[in-house]
């Protein structure tokens, strides 16, 4: 996706503390198992890594705490806009389980019942820290942005819908995949929210970008290579909801790798994908072959976007960029 800078913003967490959001507490049930940790760090430090594979893949989650040992003290541990599905809670409950409770067996039977709770950002202190701003601020801002639709004047006043995506520590509004009239070929507007701060003074700020996401849509075994970017990739799953609310889409991101015959799951995601209903009935192979039908979502929407990366990749006839007038549109 090409970045074009646009607007930077102040004062922007102030006004976010009167904002309402879902939160749950850790399994007490657990605290237990922590305990038994003598490598405190090295604990820590494990499920940082979760987590952060976790918010990519999850963009409902604004913020998720991974030091175990502050949790004893009745913080949250999970913070969203929304409560979040429970297959995606379950996800999270065993990529835990399976770092604290290391050793065998580590398959988490019974996964544990906690409750939603309701609060103002003013009420919760653990997201009053400013070593957590950069996680939830553009991740909630977000959120907000992709309540109401964007109406663009050069699609004759038409609404667009946008969805919240995560991506590194920029959290993303993706919107609906839009039919070019020219080529035809589908393509999405990203909005990029980041929290910078400007050097000396560390004040807070919201760097604001805007691009053009691409997708495969032709099927091409010799394009496999440019879609990975000679590497791994993301693969977009429209969460169930989006099959009863078009409007309202959730994503959740997996990744795929190149394999002999065109691409595979990444051995982590193989089980993950069954709970989104892409596993079984509906194969990688049947995606590549028709990926438009799979970019229109009758009943499920998948998107496979390229690899930032292929636009660097020699001969590569896929475009990037944003034309002036959409710019101004902006």
């Amino acid at each position: 996706m090409e970045k074009l800078r646009l607007l930077t913003f102040k004062n922007i967490v102030d006004p976010l503390y009167n904002e309402k959001v879902s939160y749950i507490y850790f399994p007490i049930e657990w605290l237990e198992i922590v305990e038994i940790h003598y490598r405190t760090f090295l604990l820590t430090s494990k499920l940082k890594l979760v987590n952060e594979r976790l918010y990519d893949m999850f963009s409902d989650i604004l913020f998720i705490q991974h030091n175990p040992y502050i949790l004893k003290e009745d913080t949250p541990w999970i913070v969203a806009k929304e409560p979040m599905r429970q297959e995606q809670l379950d996800y999270i409950f065993q990529s835990w389980y399976e770092v604290i409770h290391d050793w065998k067996p580590n398959k988490l039977i019974d996964p544990p019942h906690l409750e939603w709770q309701y609060d103002l950002i003013s009420n919760l202190p653990v997201l009053h820290d400013k070593k957590t701003f950069s996680k939830w601020v553009p991740a909630l801002i977000t959120h907000i942005f992709c309540e109401q639709p964007l109406r663009m004047k050069n699609k004759n006043d038409e609404e667009v819908y946008f969805s919240p995506l995560r991506s590194q520590r920029v959290s993303e509004a993706m919107s609906e995949p839009i039919k070019d009239e020219e080529t035809q070929d589908y393509f999405a507007y990203v909005y990029r929210f980041e929290y910078i701060t400007r050097g000396g003074e560390n004040i807070p700020l919201l760097k604001v970008s805007i691009g053009i996401r691409r997708f495969y849509q032709q099927y091409n075994h010799k394009d496999i290579s440019i879609l990975l970017g000679r590497k791994r990739s993301q693969i977009l799953i429209s969460t169930p909801e989006f099959e009863s609310n078009k409007k309202n889409q959730r994503f959740v991101k997996l990744k795929v790798q190149q394999a002999e015959k065109g691409i595979k799951w990444i051995k982590r995601f193989r089980n993950l994908k069954d709970e989104y209903r892409i596993g079984g009935e509906v194969k990688l192979e049947h995606i590549l072959q028709c990926p438009k039908e799979y970019i229109r979502g009758t009943n499920k929407r998948v998107l496979l976007p390229y690899n930032e990366n292929i636009y660097k990749v020699q001969g590569t006839k896929i475009k990037l960029g944003i034309k002036v007038r959409e710019k101004k549109s902006f």
